[in-house]
């Protein structure tokens, strides 16, 4: 963010910023695509457009999340990430299943677009690719990909209905729709331990982030890494196993 709106230095620039992404693409992007955003999402999905506005705003804490997990564990999380928009607007819209599946949407794109751009930045890196260059390829894809994958997702699946059956099982799509429907009455819907789980889980991770800032140097690289430990409990325990005998 300092980057962002730090200002231009006045120092001649130098030659490895005209390789970069200026910050003016990144405003310019905020301004055509967040209009774009909620107008899509008010028009197509019903969602209020102050509730479409928290939705992108929240795209950016969730981007900042997986992205940070991604570096550390070359696993992006955006199942998990999705859920915590859901959970947030069974909150604000109970009873509103589309306006939830629409926002969970919004936030999910986001963190898996900005956790893809940093693994395409990395292996560019290594390969000695142009960062700008990475950027706009990736842009591309995303324009051309939103224009393959529409109409070939209408002609492949004409009736909605038949996701989640044997033939289209999309375990992903389910699971996200059940959160949906199981939010839908609002977080009473939640059971009283999950919610208490969710608190004590909530407070280690403030607990555990504090630390790698508080503590000393020699400490502070015993302290577990709360991204590492969220993703332990999503995880299958074999998957955990295997990460846990490749750092040996």
């Amino acid at each position: 963010l300092r980057g962002l709106w730090g200002g231009a230095s006045r120092q001649a620039p130098h030659p490895i910023e005209a390789l970069q992404v200026p910050g003016r693409w990144w405003v310019a992007g905020m301004l055509v695509l967040t209009p774009a955003t909620v107008a899509l999402a008010r028009v197509g999905f019903d969602v209020p457009v102050p509730h479409a506005l928290l939705a992108v705003a929240l795209s950016f804490v969730l981007c900042l999340i997986s992205c940070r997990v991604t570096g550390e564990t070359d696993v992006s999380p955006v199942g998990a990430l999705g859920q915590v928009t859901q959970l947030t607007y069974g909150v604000l819209l109970p009873g509103d299943v589309k306006a939830n599946l629409a926002t969970a949407g919004i936030t999910v794109n986001a963190a898996s677009s900005s956790a893809d751009l940093l693994t395409d930045l990395k292996a560019g890196h290594l390969l000695g690719a142009n960062p700008r260059r990475v950027f706009l390829a990736q842009l591309l894809g995303c324009v051309v990909g939103a224009l393959v994958v529409v109409p070939l997702f209408y002609l492949l699946v004409p009736d909605p209905s038949v996701l989640g059956s044997e033939r289209f099982p999309a375990p992903a799509a389910t699971v996200t729709a059940g959160v949906a429907r199981v939010l839908a009455s609002g977080l009473g819907a939640v059971s009283a331990d999950l919610r208490s789980a969710m608190a004590w889980a909530a407070l280690a991770a403030a607990v555990l982030t504090l630390g790698e800032q508080a503590l000393p140097e020699r400490l502070r690289r015993w302290t577990p890494s709360a991204v590492g430990v969220g993703l332990a409990c999503l995880l299958p325990a074999s998957t955990c196993l295997g990460f846990f005998l490749g750092g040996l």
